[in-house]
Order: structure tokens, then C-alpha cells, then sequence
């Protein structure tokens, strides 16, 4: 097996260089894993930005497998991808899949352009209005999807006698007033100063 050396001494890599070569090493590491596990039939769903190289490393292995990708997170301009150095790796990645998808269409229409300028990728319609980008042969889907919640296991934790014991905890301790909750990850991407400065604006 390949392994990716990070020297933290190499005075001839910038910090950039390093963090590149450490995902790198981390989308080979994730494909060891999912490739004990994956056959010639496999239907295989990569989520998020941690893992935007893995499908192309699944494909290489295992080019009959169908991969597909959803990012939780937005995905920028197209101003913005051309100035990355390794946006070639990352778009081409992205186009081994079958189908990509997006939290909205915005975030599409960034890939969609990102993808032509970079790759000179094509674009056109399926039929019923279903977006497709061709590249090198290949077609791949568009798709705006939200993430679905298991709404049954959910329902069931809701339902549960501490979790309402708790709920009234809540209500007896705040009364009328309202509140605003919210569940997120603590990560860059995240988006979380932008979502305080809204609730700020809300507010105020």
C-alpha cells in the first residue's frame, strides 16, 4: 500500500503543503477501510468535506461500483475554487461519482461552473429537468436534497419519559419566554458566527 510520509521538519513545505498531504493521507486511509468491505456491486454514499477525495481513490479500485457524494456543507464560488491549487483533484474526485448532491441549488450552480471552468465539463438536461455534468466520458447527476432526519427513531426518543420530564424542567424554569435552539457541529464550515450574528439581528 501507498503511504503518504508527513515531515513536519521539511522546512521546504509550507504548512499548506503539509495539511494537503495529511487529507491526502486521511481519503487513502478511509478507502482502506471501505475497501475491505466493498464488491463490484457495491452502492457506495461519501458525505461531506473530510472525504471529497475518497471517491476517486473507491473508483480507481473498484471501477464498477457506484459512488455518490452529498456535502452538508455550502460549496463555494467559482472565483474562489480557481484560486486552490489542488482544485483539479478535488473536481475530478467529485465527477467519479454517479450522483452529487447539494443543500441547494446555489451550491450546484458553483460546482456546475467550477467544474466548466477548470475542467472544461459540460452541462445539460436529462429528461424531467434533472441536471447532468458530462467530463471525459462520464455522466454525473446534479441533485438539492436536504439531509432527512429518521423521523421514527427521533419520534420514539421524543416520546421518552425522561426526555419529557426534562422538557418540563425547561418550561417551568423559563416560563413564557421563547427560545431558540439550535444543534451544530463545532467546525469551521459550520457557519455557526453567521447564524449567532442572525439570531443578533433577529433580536435586536
Amino acid at each position: 500500500r501507498e503511504q503518504v510520509q508527513l515531515d513536519e521538519n521539511d522546512e521546504q513545505q509550507t504548512k499548506f503543503e503539509r495539511q494537503w498531504k495529511s487529507y491526502q493521507a486521511w481519503n487513502r486511509a478511509c478507502m482502506e477501510v471501505v475497501e475491505a468491505h466493498m464488491t463490484p456491486t457495491s452502492l457506495i454514499w461519501v458525505h461531506d468535506y473530510d472525504v471529497m477525495l475518497l471517491p476517486m481513490y473507491l473508483h480507481l479500485r473498484q471501477p464498477s461500483a457506484v459512488i455518490a457524494f452529498f456535502l452538508h456543507t455550502g460549496w463555494p464560488s467559482s472565483e474562489i475554487v480557481r484560486c486552490l491549487p489542488m482544485r483539479e483533484e478535488i473536481l475530478q474526485s467529485l465527477l467519479t461519482c454517479k450522483s452529487v448532491t447539494f443543500q441547494a441549488f446555489e451550491y450546484s450552480r458553483h460546482f456546475l461552473s467550477g467544474c466548466q471552468l477548470t475542467l472544461n465539463a459540460s452541462c445539460f438536461f436529462r429528461s424531467g429537468g434533472v441536471l447532468c455534468l458530462e467530463h471525459v466520458g462520464r455522466c454525473v447527476t446534479l441533485r438539492q436534497d436536504h439531509f432527512v432526519l429518521p423521523f421514527d427513531s427521533l419520534a420514539a426518543r421524543v416520546n421518552r419519559e425522561e426526555v419529557r420530564e426534562r422538557a418540563r424542567a425547561i418550561r417551568e424554569r423559563f416560563g413564557k419566554r421563547q427560545i431558540i435552539a439550535s444543534i451544530d457541529d463545532d467546525e469551521h464550515f459550520s457557519g455557526l458566527i453567521l447564524k449567532l450574528r442572525a439570531f443578533d439581528r433577529l433580536l435586536t
